[in-house]
């Protein structure tokens, strides 16, 4: 047990928390059992997946997950005990890594503070300097070790700030795809093949949800009234509870199917998504999903977001592909009626549906190889021994 390697893993809401299980996985796979015992410990902050992936939990996040600048000022007292109990934490178990996994507002911190520790810190998802705030890149080439990025243009902005950067391609490229044949899958979801489904995504926090998710039932109920064959279908991110969603459906005039832990078999056959902004417009795009983005904020934290923001897009796929190849609905835009006029065009036209999909699918190349999740891990470990030698 003496010469078990501790790894550290900070995650701070659902994605980071699938992510870091997701490396977890290939950290455990890289260092195989030793009579049944494993040669490596790791233990950080998470969640469910990362508990399930034999990360040990020792801080859960559930209490700071927000979204937005004025929602994130709530959470200050909270942000700030937590960083001084890990900060305590690391200082008495002295983990030989602290990987931390987005959430900058926190993670940042952490860093600098671990760093000033002697302990190496990685930073993998780091935060969207590219979008704004870019001298964030420079505090992080100071005072993290390496950084591992997930898109290929951000890596350069990190590697011109001095960072030691990796840019292996996008981790999602090895876990989106559905789990079984078309066929099967509407099967398995109790949906009928000859019927188009139209994807509902509202989000992985209650203020999305709360925001979006009668945005999109508004504009569901009137798409059904045009399109009467459409299968609506509500895809429940992991954090979300049935009690989240379904004071919203009381009232509803038509049928519509609840699925849980079946994102991506959904995705693929989805003729059309609904989907909050986020992680899950890039898995909609690996998949070729065509979809409308809605992104809803506090008033308050979208103006200064527009202050501070310097790119033109919302949405990720429009991001990575530098123009608009799917529709985005901010603000007062995201409302029933725009909606439906941007799916009705994916629904009615073949054309703009397939011209959706051939830009979708350049947007996925452009995410680089797969394999990412496997070489970060094995650069993490490599760089632990080298570390240790030193």
């Amino acid at each position: 047990m003496k010469h078990m390697k501790h790894i550290m893993l900070v995650a701070g809401e659902a994605s980071s928390d699938f992510h870091g299980a997701c490396l977890a996985r290939e950290l455990f796979a890289l260092s195989p059992d030793i009579r049944n015992i494993r040669n490596i410990r790791i233990t950080g902050m998470g969640g469910q997946a990362m508990a399930e992936a034999g990360v040990e939990v020792v801080f859960g996040f559930s209490s700071l997950s927000a979204i937005g600048i004025v929602e994130v000022l709530g959470k200050i007292p909270q942000g700030f005990k937590r960083l001084a109990e890990i900060a305590d934490y690391i200082r008495e178990n002295k983990p030989d890594v602290l990987i931390t996994i987005d959430f900058p507002e926190f993670n940042i911190r952490l860093g600098k503070i671990v760093s000033e520790m002697g302990i190496p810190v990685v930073y993998y998802f780091p935060p969207t300097v590219w979008a704004w705030r870019k001298k964030r890149a420079g505090t992080i080439a100071r005072y993290f070790k390496k950084v591992i990025c997930v898109f290929p243009f951000e890596a350069e902005i990190f590697r011109k700030a001095g960072a030691d950067v990796a840019f292996f391609g996008h981790p999602l490229l090895d876990i989106v795809k559905p789990s079984s044949r078309t066929e099967d899958i509407y099967h398995n979801l109790n949906l009928n093949p000859s019927r188009q489904v139209l994807g509902i995504l509202p989000g992985s926090r209650k203020g999305e949800i709360k925001r979006l998710l009668p945005v999109m039932l508004e504009a569901t109920g009137r798409l059904l009234k045009r399109f009467p064959d459409i299968q609506p279908v509500i895809v429940l991110a992991p954090t979300v509870e049935d009690g989240d969603i379904l004071p919203y459906l009381k009232s509803i005039p038509f049928k519509i199917a609840l699925v849980r832990d079946n994102t991506y078999d959904v995705l693929s056959i989805c003729r059309v998504a609904l989907i909050s902004s986020g992680t899950a417009t890039l898995e909609a795009a690996c998949l070729g999903a065509a979809m409308v983005i809605l992104y809803k904020l506090n008033w308050l934290t979208y103006l200064l977001g527009r202050l501070l923001i310097r790119i033109p897009f919302i949405g990720l796929p429009n991001i990575i592909a530098g123009k608009q190849v799917v529709p985005e609905l901010v603000q007062v835009r995201a409302n029933a009626q725009n909606v439906v006029n941007e799916a009705s065009i994916l629904l009615e036209d073949n054309t703009a549906w397939t011209n959706v999909q051939k830009n979708l699918s350049e947007v996925k190349e452009k995410l680089g190889c797969c394999g990412a999740t496997k070489k970060a891990a094995g650069l993490i470990l490599g760089m632990k021994q080298e570390t240790q030698g030193e």
